[in-house]
């Protein structure tokens, strides 16, 4: 539980940093809320990037935490905000 914890606390800052807006969680996900294009384009970069995700339309993705490494891998996706800025 301690390193859930953790990793959620370094993803959630990382993404802030990022320009994200995340909100608070005690859960061992992140929510990112988005719609629109920005929603299908980001969806298509973890497809891409073979991050599973769970994508509401017009809501947000859940990202599940897990390990480190795998942490990682999706704050890549995500680390740079600008190539999803331009879709709405």
């Amino acid at each position: 539980a301690a390193r859930v914890v953790a990793e959620r606390a370094r993803g959630t800052a990382a993404l802030r940093a990022a320009g994200w807006q995340v909100p608070d969680s005690d859960a061992n996900f992140v929510w990112l809320r988005t719609d629109g294009q920005r929603f299908a384009a980001l969806m298509a970069a973890f497809d891409e990037a073979d991050i599973l995700v769970r994508g509401f339309a017009d809501d947000g993705i859940r990202i599940t935490l897990a390990d480190p490494a795998t942490n990682d891998r999706v704050l890549a996706v995500l680390a740079d905000r600008s190539r999803f800025d331009g879709q709405r």
